[in-house]
């Protein structure tokens, strides 16, 4: 969307009076997000439209990140069970802080969308042994929402490894702690007026229906085009939604040719806006 709106630009000989940057990327979560640091640095700007996400224009961005625990039993085990109690106390004790993250959340005034807040705490595996598979050790990940800086969050987790390290050598197992998989992503807030309150507006009147800012739904770079380039940075993009056929990360994902020749007009009608023309 954002390379047609430069090319019909340049087509219909354009120039803007304001430097916009256009950016976007792909697999945040498990990359890193040296691509979208250099673009602030390299392109100082007036704004940043990162077409990301599925909604019409989101100007704050959640913190967390994905960890993991790894547990073995001390010495050769012929069973799970030492392996699986201690994954299951750290679950038990990693819910409250779930909960935490949840609140921390629901309080804010854009990011308390439910989607987000209801995953602000997801265990994403929780496995060990199997065919083949020694039984002595395992390994639970886990993702966490949250407006909480990196080291508040660190810091609760090594209190619950504290909590939990007799009981642990009770039962005979020994683990390096939580570790962080992920890069962890900075909570950020922009601007709600100027770029992005002009993209809302050209984006109602395009889209024809009332539209309000909010918070990305999940891990993004846009904290990052926050804190290193612009606070009038702001995501918007187009998806379908994961319960329809073809919907967002499935293997058969698309949109509707419609929806991404709207979404471009939107742009257009910003970019022409906010940055001016030159005679």
């Amino acid at each position: 969307m954002s390379m047609f709106a430069m090319r019909t630009l340049k087509a219909l000989n354009i120039r803007l009076k304001k430097d916009v940057v256009c950016t976007a990327y792909c697999d945040e979560e498990s990359g890193g997000g040296n691509g979208a640091l250099a673009a602030c640095l390299k392109y100082p700007c007036e704004a940043y439209v990162n077409i990301d996400g599925g909604t019409k224009c989101d100007v704050a961005a959640p913190g967390g990140g994905c960890f993991r625990l790894r547990v073995k039993t001390k010495e050769a085990a012929a069973t799970a069970v030492p392996v699986v109690k201690a994954m299951y106390r750290a679950v038990e004790e990693l819910l409250p802080l779930g909960e935490e993250a949840r609140r921390g959340l629901s309080e804010h005034p854009l990011l308390n969308r439910p989607e987000l807040v209801n995953n602000a705490f997801r265990l994403l595996s929780f496995r060990n042994g199997g065919a083949g598979v020694l039984l002595d050790r395992g390994e639970l990940t886990f993702g966490v929402y949250t407006v909480m800086p990196k080291d508040v969050m660190l810091g609760k987790l090594k209190e619950i490894e504290e909590r939990l390290r007799p009981e642990w050598d009770a039962l005979g197992v020994e683990t390096d702690g939580f570790e962080l998989y992920t890069r962890y992503f900075i909570y950020g807030q922009g601007d709600q007026d100027g770029a992005s309150k002009e993209f809302l507006q050209a984006a109602q009147e395009v889209y024809g229906e009332q539209a309000t800012m909010l918070g990305a739904r999940a891990l993004s770079d846009l904290s990052l085009f926050l804190a290193y380039g612009n606070t009038s940075s702001f995501n918007t993009g187009i998806t379908r939604s994961p319960n329809l056929p073809g919907g967002v990360h499935q293997v058969d994902e698309y949109i509707e040719c419609k929806h991404l020749l709207r979404h471009t007009q939107a742009i257009l009608i910003f970019l022409l806006r906010y940055c001016g023309v030159e005679e």
